[in-house]
């Protein structure tokens, strides 16, 4: 009777043991990476950044037209903010892609990144001007930067069609979503947490 008692005792713990370990792996895990994209007001708490998306103006052109550089960067901005509430440094990395579901729930012809630019303005300060959209079709990273725990980013995004543009965009959208991974600063792998 006593063995039968002792080897429930020992499973008991052995099962205990197995699932705090599985809960601050996984917990671990999600502590150093995410990834978010959408169209509305969004927040994302992990246990480094917070991720606020002010996503109620769409990264959308569909009726727009050619315009020049500084009408462009006076244009209206796409704003957000990201903010570190942890207690660790972070890292983290703005991307822009596609909508591709956009582009076929509007059953709509894509304008090509080559006939748009962008400027992005970080804090108040603009860290890229008037520069081709395609110029980062690459990895499409707008930013990568070190976030201090308690900072905050604030940007406005831009993005407008070149003057140069012809009568190739006419009836053309560009639909596009934010992609944003953070990690612990001291990692680099964005997709593993490593």
């Amino acid at each position: 009777m006593k063995k039968i008692d002792n080897n429930k005792k020992v499973m008991i713990v052995v099962t205990t043991f197995v699932l705090i370990l599985l809960a601050v792996a996984t917990t671990s895990y999600a502590l150093v990476q995410f990834k978010k994209e959408g169209k509305t007001e969004n927040t994302i708490r992990t246990g480094t950044l917070i991720l606020n998306l002010d996503e109620t103006k769409e990264l959308s052109l569909t009726s727009a037209y050619p315009m020049s550089d500084s009408q462009g960067m006076a244009s209206s901005a796409y704003e957000f903010t990201v903010e570190n509430t942890g207690t660790q440094d972070a890292k983290y990395k703005i991307t822009l892609v596609d909508d591709t579901k956009t582009y076929t729930d509007d059953a709509c012809s894509k304008l090509e990144w080559s006939k748009l630019k962008y400027s992005i303005v970080r804090n108040g300060v603009t860290i890229t001007s008037a520069r081709y959209l395609s110029n980062i079709a690459t990895d499409s990273k707008l930013d990568e930067i070190v976030i201090a725990a308690g900072n905050k980013n604030s940007y406005q995004l831009r993005i407008w069609i070149d003057s140069s543009a012809g009568n190739e965009i006419v009836g053309k959208h560009f639909h596009a979503k934010l992609n944003i991974k953070g990690i612990l600063s001291d990692k680099s792998d964005y997709d593993t947490g490593a």
